[in-house]
């Protein structure tokens, strides 16, 4: 008998009782159907970390007032982490001004279409290899890449869930281009430093163009933990910032949002989308590939989700119609 998005919003609601996703055995709760469905594998708390993280995805597009709804009630927010449902429905109430009822009902209409969702997206997306054939999976990637400076910048902000054995450092892994010169040989171009999350330790060159760090973190991570780092890449000048930003991950990636900042005056001539390529194919005018259009200030806004490993995703662009740069620089990872 197939699932249906009733049948799951009965089992998902018992798991925002007593703690919400927070309480000490929840997992016990978790139906079989919800497993399949939301392709939940491995022990207790990566169970449970992997069901937070998708409950939050497919709460993102829900209407303010249902999303919050929902992940207070699940206790999936940093300030609902009460003791009892009925503490967080006043928590609701409080901040949407509707009465207990009313908030139920937000409540349960958001469940709803996050089952919706779930189901939708099961129904498409092949199942999912076991959680502890990788060591960890990217839930966000935020990069901003500014490039209306004399010295191009690069920002990323990286959210990762531990799914494997208890982590400690991250190997970080990017690609730069490469002159006949050998110019972008230089250790220091681009200039590596972390805001936040983490501390580097030896540099190492895969290739003429493939450089490599490690990043240890501040503590270790045991299966199930999150840990957000935050990453700026400079570069020397514009001529050594190649002419495409791509994620091409290692290891799943739930979301990648992408601006790109040209500025009025730097506008190229042509961009595109990158959306699930090749990266050997990246370069190559006849592959898959969208016009992407700019804001009036010269700006571009992309978002990707459940990226494929291996492929890559972002922009590209160039001054001349003719020809692009085929060096691209991006982020590697999960």
């Amino acid at each position: 008998m197939p699932i249906t998005a009733e049948a799951l919003v009965t089992d998902l609601k018992p798991l925002r009782q007593r703690r919400g996703l927070g309480s000490p055995h929840v997992a016990r709760q978790i139906t079989d159907r919800v497993r399949q469905v939301f392709g939940l594998h491995g022990d207790d708390a990566r169970v449970v970390a992997v069901l937070a993280e998708q409950l939050r995805e497919l709460a993102e597009p829900l209407p303010h007032d249902l999303r919050q709804a929902v992940l207070i009630a699940y206790a999936l927010t940093p300030h609902s982490r009460l003791p009892t449902l009925t503490d967080r429905i006043d928590l609701i109430a409080g901040e949407l001004d509707r009465d207990s009822r009313t908030v139920i009902r937000r409540i349960d209409d958001g469940l709803l279409l996050i089952a919706q969702g779930a189901l939708a997206r099961h129904e498409r997306l092949p199942e999912p290899p076991p959680a502890d054939v990788q060591p960890w999976r990217t839930t966000t990637l935020s990069s901003t890449v500014v490039l209306d400076q004399a010295t191009p910048q690069v920002y990323e902000r990286w959210r990762i869930l531990v799914t494997g054995q208890p982590l400690s450092a991250i190997d970080l892994e990017f690609s730069v281009p490469v002159g006949t010169d050998d110019s972008g040989l230089s250790p220091d171009n681009p200039h590596l430093d972390v805001l936040y999350g983490g501390t580097l330790t030896t540099h190492l060159r895969h290739s003429r163009s493939r450089l490599g760090y490690g990043l240890v973190l501040p503590r270790e991570l045991a299966p199930g933990a999150e840990h957000e780092y935050h990453l700026r890449y400079t570069f020397a000048d514009r001529a050594t910032m190649s002419s495409f930003y791509l994620c091409t991950p290692r290891f799943p990636c739930s979301r990648f949002d992408l601006r790109v900042r040209f500025g009025p005056a730097n506008t190229p001539a042509k961009a595109w989308r990158i959306d699930g390529v090749l990266p050997t194919e990246v370069d190559d005018h006849t592959a898959p590939r969208e016009p992407l259009d700019l804001d009036p200030v010269g700006e571009a806004h992309l978002s990707f989700t459940n990226l494929k490993p291996h492929l890559s995703f972002g922009a590209a662009w160039t001054q001349d119609p003719l020809t692009a740069d085929p060096d691209p620089l991006g982020p590697d990872g999960g």
